[in-house]
């Protein structure tokens, strides 16, 4: 089910993305350090260190494309994806 909204240039992703975004901007600090070494095109992996709930929301409303997030233990989906140009997120320590 969660690949329906995360596919890249899906409807539901980006207008699920603008109703959250700026409730997130609103009522929390969001610093994007080193936001330059994400690729603006091309496939890429944003590894995260902390899983929680909220940590999803907050890397796809800090960053400018779409993101997958996929589980770790997905490795073979992680990579076809990351060939197919998309930009994919994974937690270590669990699923988000």
């Amino acid at each position: 089910m969660t690949r329906i909204f995360l596919k890249r240039n899906n409807k539901i992703y980006h207008f699920l993305l603008a109703l959250v975004r700026p409730l997130v901007r609103i009522f929390y600090r969001i610093d994007r350090l080193e936001a330059q070494n994400v690729p603006t095109v091309g496939g890429g992996l944003i590894v995260a260190n902390y899983s929680s709930s909220l940590n999803g929301f907050f890397i796809a409303t800090a960053l400018d494309r779409p993101i997958r997030f996929l589980p770790l233990s997905s490795s073979t989906a992680i990579r076809d994806a990351v060939a197919g140009r998309e930009l994919v997120c994974v937690f270590p320590e669990g699923e988000p």
